[in-house]
Parts: structure tokens; sequence; C-alpha cells
């Protein structure tokens, strides 16, 4: 099973699309806030399998602010990042991920990939995973992530938009 990431697109349909297209065999496809209605555009009018939850620049449209996700054995949390303070610290994004009993906790709102592997906090290790922006610039070149999981195995990583 495949999964394409993004976040913060902000109206960069362009860059999301061609990602598409180099992942014709992805099973779902998320969003991460901030250009999250246009990813819907773009995905009902691909009529691609996807999910979103809204950012803090995402005016106007019913996405939730977070959601929790099962894809094979393992659960996601997603959010933006925003509501828990990610610009600041890990913390917020921590405690949800724990809340949620989350595998993976998936979060933007940085611009910045960001990948750690938390084994520290109680009995449940989990991943804080951010795919970068998709929009290029802010200092950081334009990405998105991908995560593919064969049985009980997870792989996540980061790709490069050109």
């Amino acid at each position: 099973m495949k999964l394409i990431v993004f976040s913060d697109s902000h109206g960069v349909s362009r860059a999301m699309l061609e990602v598409m297209q180099l992942h014709p065999n992805a099973d779902c496809f998320l969003h991460l806030g901030d250009g999250a209605p246009d990813f819907v555009n773009l995905c009902r009018t691909k009529g691609v399998p996807y999910a979103a939850v809204r950012g803090n620049c995402d005016f106007y449209n019913d996405l939730p602010n977070e959601m929790t996700l099962s894809f094979g054995d393992f659960t996601f949390y997603l959010t933006h990042g925003h509501i828990c303070g990610a610009k600041y610290s890990t913390y917020g994004l921590r405690e949800r991920g724990q809340q949620a009993d989350a595998d993976v906790v998936l979060y933007g709102h940085t611009h910045e990939p960001h990948l750690e592997y938390v084994s520290d906090e109680g009995d449940h290790p989990y991943y804080l995973f951010n795919p970068g922006s998709v929009k290029p610039g802010y200092g950081a070149l334009a990405s998105y992530g991908v995560i593919e999981i064969k049985g009980k195995n997870l792989l996540l990583s980061h790709g490069k938009v050109l």
C-alpha cells in the first residue's frame, strides 16, 4: 500500500498534479492543510481516493482540523499542526498522537520536512512525519511524503518536487 502526503500547497495545484502523475499506483492521497480545498477539487476531478484536514489558511470549508485513519495495521493521526503549536514545539503533536494511539503523527504548518522516531514515551513508539511544503520557497525545497506499507513494515520518505 502506498500513501502520498502533501501539505502547505497554498494554491500550487500543478505541483500536486505532477506528483500524482509520478505515483499513479498510490492507494490514497493525503493533504495536511493550507491548500486542502484545491487538493480536494483536484482529487475529485482525477477520481482518486483522498483524505484532508484543514489548515490555518483554509477558509470557508467543512474539512476537519484533525482525523485518525487506519491503513493496513497502522493508525495515522492527521493534523495541520497549528492547533498543536507545531511551529514552536512537537509537544502538542506528541500529546495528540498518544491520545489517538497513533503509529504515525502526520502534520504540516512548518513547511519543513521532518521525520522522527519517538520511542522514549510510554509503551507505544511512533513516528512524527512532516512532508514539508509542496510549494517552492520558504527557505526549503518543495517536498512531499511517501509512505509505503508492506505487511508489518512501514517506510516513510520524502520526495522532492522539481
